[in-house]
């Protein structure tokens, strides 16, 4: 058996730059300190990463658990331009830190992704989506949304 984090990563580690108090630029400086939380995460209780975020659409894994960026075809729009832009820089921090940590990507489907995961690990789900309902003795929700909190830090060391 072994443990497993199961990451979202928009608005759940990654938050957005539009606030209701205003235009911030921090997500990115917001998404190192997560990433680098995750890493102590995974190095304190020898756990690897599962992405279930719509992120697993646009990354490639191979066999050395290092990911890498499908191609799309970019249109160019200044806002899109932008976009891909923001999008190129989140992915350079996710490989910089998480290369090696990560051992899968979704189906498409996080509830499917859960179930599986946990019949044969320990799994702690990162999301800011409501998924208490998978919880029980071998899964663990924690809803983030934009940072990983020193709470949930407890409750993921309770847990594992």
């Amino acid at each position: 058996m072994g443990n497993i984090i199961a990451l979202d990563i928009d608005d759940c580690i990654l938050p957005s730059d539009g606030n209701y108090f205003g235009r911030t630029s921090d997500s990115l400086d917001i998404f190192v300190i997560n990433l680098k939380r995750l890493v102590m995460i995974c190095d304190k209780y020898k756990a690897k990463i599962f992405l279930t975020s719509s992120w697993s659409t646009i990354l490639s894994l191979n066999k050395f658990n290092e990911i890498s960026l499908r191609d799309r075809e970019l249109t160019k729009s200044l806002e899109e331009m932008y976009y891909y832009k923001y999008e190129n820089m989140a992915f350079a921090y996710l490989k910089y830190y998480l290369d090696g940590y990560i051992i899968g990507l979704s189906c498409g489907n996080r509830y499917k992704d859960i179930k599986k995961l946990k019949k044969e690990n320990k799994v702690v789900i990162i999301d800011d989506w409501d998924l208490e309902e998978l919880s029980d003795e071998k899964c663990l929700y924690i809803e983030t949304i934009g940072l990983i909190t020193n709470k949930a830090g407890y409750e993921i060391n309770n847990f594992f």
